[in-house]
């Protein structure tokens, strides 16, 4: 199991009150709640090549973290 994810600023990742600014730590997304609930520290990029290497990325988790998921949730 990873430690901690490096993403974009997408929505589904943070939240942010305004457009383009900082995300809010507070106020998490579903994607943030399970990240926290299976203690993932999650990073926001602040910087235009991180959405870039964050989908280049994507495809190797989204097929992962569904499966890793559901080991997590059996008895």
């Amino acid at each position: 199991m990873f430690c901690s994810l490096y993403s974009d600023r997408r929505a589904y990742f943070w939240l942010k009150p305004k457009s383009g600014g900082k995300v809010d730590y507070e106020r998490l997304t579903r994607v943030g709640r399970a990240m926290n609930e299976l203690e993932v520290h999650m990073i926001p990029a602040y910087f235009p090549q991180a959405r870039g290497r964050s989908e280049r990325n994507f495809s190797t988790w989204q097929g992962r973290l569904p499966q890793e998921l559901r080991l997590g949730s059996e008895p």
